[in-house]
């Protein structure tokens, strides 16, 4: 059995402001992954928006 190939490359990431979600995001958006990112907390926003995402 042959496994499907993923054509889409889009993620939606929760925890992005710090820890393995984090770092998840930045490795799939370097790789070419539309990255939608998501934090708890307000105040982490401006961090994502510095380092390149539009975080939800």
């Amino acid at each position: 059995m042959k496994t499907p190939r993923i054509e889409a490359r889009n993620v939606l990431i929760t925890g992005c402001s710090s820890g393995i979600g984090a770092v998840a995001a930045r490795i799939l958006r370097d790789r070419g992954w539309q990255v939608i990112p998501t934090v708890r907390k307000p105040e982490d926003l401006d961090r994502l928006r510095q380092d390149g995402f539009d975080p939800v």
